[in-house]
């Protein structure tokens, strides 16, 4: 069994290129001009007869996005996706024939894109955790900035090995976890996993659902060390100390304490960060931040880095106390959804929408209307397949009349798994109908 999550590995470097004055279809390599490669292409615009056609243009490095014609600058881009043998999940051909830990880490050296990492177990007992992607290997420097290209000097050596990216094989725990590299999640995942508490399918359900804020746990309680005169700003602070640290569906403290965090980020961010960069920053830095938060220092905080850091907590607790919002809600909006009659033809839901980004129940809003989490959830019984669970929703039907069409989104909603047959035996058991498609 095995499954996969978004890995965050470098794989593109950015470069300055020196332009030729006398011929803009040259850059400087290595003390000599070359000409950039160029590949003609358009596209169609509406209300108009004739195509858009402009210029592609490659440097030796890669594909060039900007050009700053004034100071003859040209700036590329290198991504070891261009590769040949880079197509996305080619080596899904491989590790899918894998029948074991062993084959399935062989199998993923084939994998190059996109930068993934694995967690994979087998019947035998074996578990491990292997980032799998084309990385380059950069000798003398790190690829965090953009570099000169025309002195040769920061060019790809050769590729990183399997060894060489994070991984970890049958480590003495006997447990592997990877949550998209989300700190605060990974974290309460080693919690559960580290207790006393009896592991097998049914933990592993409740965990798959679990809202309790890793986050919550590092930073409420620094809410002990303040004062606060305000006295709606008092009844928030208390309110978050009596809370049970669990985002969950109906929970208005739940809520609370998520514009708070949110709100606490973005206040930490702009004592460093300029304003038109702070949005960007919190969305790729939010881990750090709460670090900053609970244990602070002089990155982002002058003089006593504690003395400085309570009134940040105070000023963004007020912000958030004074700022509202309704519980969350998710409906599964189906295409032709369009009128009033098809929306209660097609879709289904709403259901109360629990957690927050930074619980292992991993739920976002993209947008005013939309939600992202997980549609799909499983949990594998490597000792015992017909045993695997599974949540799905909203149906397994794509056809509006059919009894299937909703049947799993209440249980999704509430947690409550299915089994997911795999025997040949178990499959006939749970068959309640079988449609043949022949050919004429």
């Amino acid at each position: 069994a095995w499954s996969m999550t978004a890995a965050a590995a470098d794989t593109q470097d950015l470069y300055v290129e020196q332009v030729n004055p006398e011929s803009p279809r040259q850059v400087l390599d290595r003390g000599r001009f070359v000409d950039m490669a160029v590949e003609r292409d358009g596209f169609s615009v509406k209300g108009r007869s004739e195509s858009f056609d402009y210029d592609r243009l490659y440097t030796p490095h890669g594909v060039v996005f900007a050009l700053d014609r004034d100071r003859h600058l040209a700036f590329s881009i290198r991504w070891s996706g261009t590769e040949p043998g880079t197509a996305p999940e080619l080596a899904a051909l491989t590790i899918n024939r894998a029948t074991s830990a062993d084959e399935f880490r062989s199998g993923l050296a084939r994998w190059k894109m996109p930068a993934s990492e694995f967690v994979f177990a087998d019947v035998d007992g074996d578990v491990g955790r292997q980032v799998a992607a084309l990385v380059p290997r950069r000798p003398g420097w790190s690829g965090a900035l953009p570099v000169p290209g025309e002195k040769g000097q920061f060019e790809w050596r050769d590729w990183l090995t399997a060894d060489a990216l994070p991984h970890e094989l049958d480590p003495p725990s006997g447990r592997v976890v990877s949550a998209n590299g989300n700190r605060a999640r990974s974290n309460r995942i080693a919690a559960v996993l580290g207790s006393s508490e009896a592991v097998g399918v049914s933990s592993f359900e409740r965990l798959q659902y679990d809202v309790l804020s890793w986050n919550a746990q590092q930073i409420v309680p620094l809410l002990n060390r303040v004062k606060v005169e305000q006295q709606d700003v008092e009844r928030a602070r208390q309110r978050l100390l009596n809370w049970d640290r669990r985002v969950s569906a109906d929970s208005e403290d739940g809520r609370l304490y998520v514009r708070w965090e949110a709100q606490l980020k973005q206040d930490l961010a702009l004592r460093r960060i300029p304003e038109w960069l702070t949005e960007a920053f919190v969305a790729r830095a939010g881990d750090l931040l709460i670090h900053q938060i609970a244990s602070p220092s002089s990155l982002w905080f002058d003089g006593n880095a504690q003395r400085a850091r309570d009134p940040l907590l105070t000023a963004s607790l007020a912000k958030a106390a004074a700022a509202t919002d309704s519980a969350r809600t998710v409906t599964f909006a189906h295409p032709f959804a369009v009128t009033e009659p098809t929306r209660r033809r097609f879709n289904v839901g709403p259901f109360p929408l629990p957690g927050y980004a930074d619980t292992v129940f991993a739920t976002a809003d993209a947008g005013a209307s939309r939600a992202v989490g997980p549609s799909l959830r499983v949990v594998m019984d490597t000792g015992d397949w017909d045993q695997s669970k599974a949540t799905n929703a909203p149906g397994q039907s794509e056809a509006a009349d059919s009894l299937h069409f909703r049947d799993l989104a209440n249980g999704w909603a509430a947690g409550q798994y299915f089994q997911m047959v795999f025997s040949d035996e178990a499959i006939k058991q749970n068959t309640e109908s079988v449609l043949v498609l022949s050919p004429h």
